[in-house]
């Protein structure tokens, strides 16, 4: 039985440089491929910060509102937002969302707000509370 899965597993190694080379035309040499572990086991409760469907005043476009609040610099932020995003669009398919990182951490800002690979580009926006003036207005 054993050598049927290694045979199994040369073929589709196989299988993936021809579909790399052929369809995708990426060029990768046949014996770097690497069959990789995809089955994920995920039990976990994750509850983002606030999300929240509303309506602009001017316009009138409803969307959703996604804020998360983060106290320290996190070099895997754009992949949780990432996360996040993808469940409120499973949830929400057809809504436009805007996704916005709200820091208040005390080290001076630095993760990065975007995620880009090969053929993706994902960014959300960031405020830094640090830059934002937070005095009230004179009154009369």
């Amino acid at each position: 039985m054993a050598e049927k899965d290694i045979i199994s597993k040369d073929v589709l190694q196989h299988l993936a440089a021809d579909i790399a080379n052929i369809l995708l035309h990426l060029d990768v040499e046949y014996d770097s491929v690497e069959l990789l572990q995809t089955e994920q086991q995920r039990i976990e409760v994750r509850r983002a910060d606030m999300v929240a469907r509303m309506r602009k005043r001017q316009t009138g476009e409803q969307f959703i509102l996604h804020v998360e609040i983060q106290n320290a610099n996190d070099a895997t932020m754009p992949v949780r937002m990432l996360r996040y995003v993808s469940d409120i669009l499973l949830l929400h398919p057809n809504e436009p969302i805007y996704q916005y990182l709200v820091y208040i951490g005390k080290a001076r800002l630095s993760m990065p707000n975007e995620l880009l690979l090969p053929d993706f580009h994902y960014r959300y926006r960031v405020l830094d509370m640090h830059t934002v003036d937070c005095s009230l207005p004179n009154q009369p």
